[in-house]
């Protein structure tokens, strides 16, 4: 974390692929759980969530988990608080795609200051 800190761009991708990876060796046996990076599941929008994990139930039911992930680095520390806002406001007024429903939308900010 401490060489990407300083990297342009951050270590926010880095930690999207490590948890993405992560989530689906532990969790995507059988194809029950499928962990996803980078979907377009706003509507009307380019924006796109950092982390889409989708569950299926043994009786076809799925449901979704969206995660927004912020991580701070050199770059954007001094508007790393702002740019954590950005994403709550993403969260709280984007329409997502209804096939994504029923789905709990987060966010995980990983502050180091």
């Amino acid at each position: 974390i401490k060489a990407a800190y300083d990297q342009k761009g951050g270590w926010e991708g880095w930690v999207q692929v490590e948890l993405a990876r992560q989530l689906q060796q532990y969790f995507g046996h059988g194809g029950v759980v499928e962990v996803t990076r980078e979907e377009y599941v706003y509507n009307g929008t380019d924006q796109r969530s950092d982390l889409l994990i989708t569950t299926t139930k043994t009786n076809g039911d799925a449901f979704t988990n969206m995660f927004e992930l912020k991580c701070e680095s050199s770059g954007n520390s001094g508007k790393f608080r702002t740019e954590v806002k950005a994403d709550c406001a993403k969260i709280n007024n984007g329409v997502w795609n209804t096939k994504y429903n029923p789905c709990k939308a987060w966010i995980v900010a990983f502050g180091v200051s």
